[in-house]
């Protein structure tokens, strides 16, 4: 059979960067399907070309030559798919670099328009007003002024849930304040005499949607360290990162290294594992060399809060017998990106409060903005951890990441989602 001719040259030295990121990491994949049984899209749908191997190979494809143009759009598809977990990277015997090669992908046809185009409502919030502090602020004001509106709608019409799937619970979810909480509460906490100093990171949703994790997350950190509230920190770049736009996600990395290193801490701290992950492990690879110093030096001392609150007993109180367990969901960014899925649990039983973490670790399809581009993918995914959830019998979720706390609350509208640090010290003024 003979190879079509493509528009891009075989020859490798003429090839785009990702075109070589691509043929790399399809030379390293042997098929053996390891990333099958590891993915969550692929569990919940069953198809070959959702799986990093299946991806790979369709990528691979078109930049060989195998397909057409036409199929561009298809495949932008496929590659808004994938949640980034990186689960198959992580499990991977010959360490193909799937979650790499995807993210790269998305960036590839976002910038060449296929997925998002210039006026498209993905590049406006995600490379225009999320770097802007000005424009971003506005969003957040319309948001505000449009949530009562979208609660009315969902509680007294239940069926535009069925129409709109992305917005079922989303009647749930906190009012977008007027300001960042950041600004209501001190720079500066003072711990015990000759604390260390931990700098909080407080993410998004702290910041603007749920101020009661901001305070809990300070009235923990105080009980041993003197806890510094950088004010210039945003958004941790993420969103930008999954979108496919990382110049943006770059532009808010930067701004936060220079508001981190300005607090000079012994620590930092982040209650958000999707905002630890990026810190720690996104951050250092994606800014400018002149930024990079820096990043290598911040991120060894990036700590998601159960983490710390699992090296420091120091930092809970106890909380007493509660009347059902809690239902234990361990964040991608966690289980996987540090390798840790014990740690939240221990914290709440070390408090006295019963857990039940069978399942725990099962993707709630919560990352990576599908929800977004593909929520009936997102609510596929969410089965094996709502059916996790339903065998607890629990009424409360506690969950360290801003992306799942979303996805349960719409996902699971008859369940409280909270952080594990709020069961600790939210009620406790």
């Amino acid at each position: 059979m003979n190879r079509p001719h493509h528009s891009a040259s075989t020859d490798t030295e003429k090839r785009s960067t990702f075109d070589q990121e691509v043929l790399a990491a399809s030379h390293r994949c042997a098929l053996c399907g390891t990333c099958q049984k590891e993915c969550p899209v692929y569990g919940a749908r069953r198809r070959e070309g959702l799986s990093a191997r299946g991806r790979l190979r369709l990528l691979t494809a078109r930049f060989e030559g195998y397909l057409d143009k036409n199929t561009e759009k298809a495949l932008a598809e496929a590659a808004d798919q994938c949640m980034l977990c990186g689960r198959c990277s992580k499990n991977c015997p010959n360490d193909v670099p799937g979650m790499e090669t995807f993210k790269a992908a998305r960036a590839f046809f976002a910038e060449t328009g296929v997925s998002a185009g210039m006026l498209s409502p993905r590049r406006l919030l995600l490379a225009r007003m999320l770097p802007s502090p000005r424009l971003f602020r506005a969003m957040l004001a319309l948001c505000r002024s449009g949530k009562p509106l979208l609660d009315q709608l969902l509680t007294r019409f239940s069926g535009l849930s069925m129409l709109l799937p992305l917005l079922a619970g989303a009647e749930k979810l906190p009012p977008v304040a007027s300001h960042a909480a950041l600004f209501d509460v001190p720079d500066e906490v003072a711990g015990p005499a000759g604390a260390p100093r931990v700098a909080l990171f407080s993410g998004c949703l702290g910041t603007w949607m749920r101020p009661g994790l901001l305070r809990a997350t300070i009235r923990s950190l105080s009980r041993r360290f003197t806890v510094s509230i950088p004010k210039l920190q945003g958004c941790c770049g993420l969103p930008a990162l999954s979108g496919g736009f990382p110049q943006a996600a770059t532009l808010l990395m930067e701004r936060n290294i220079e508001a981190l290193m300005a607090a000079r801490a012994d620590l930092i701290v982040t209650p958000c594992a999707s905002c630890a992950h990026t810190l720690a492990h996104e951050t250092p690879g994606r800014v400018s060399p002149a930024m990079a110093e820096k990043a290598a030096l911040l991120a060894p001392k990036v700590r998601e809060l159960s983490l710390l609150m699992a090296e420091e007993p120091g930092l809970c109180l106890p909380a007493g017998k509660n009347g059902s367990p809690v239902f234990v969901h361990v964040p991608c960014h966690l289980s996987v990106s540090f390798g840790v899925s014990c740690a939240p649990g221990d914290v709440l039983r070390r408090a006295g409060i019963d857990t039940f973490t069978d399942g725990g670790e099962q993707c709630c399809g919560g990352g990576a903005l599908v929800p977004q581009l593909n929520p009936g993918l997102s609510t596929d995914v969410f089965q094996r951890a709502r059916a996790a959830f339903n065998r607890s019998g629990a009424a409360i979720v506690a969950t360290e990441c801003s992306g799942c706390f979303i996805q349960w609350t719409r996902c699971l509208p008859t369940a409280r989602v909270l952080h594990p640090v709020e069961l600790l010290f939210a009620e406790r003024s």
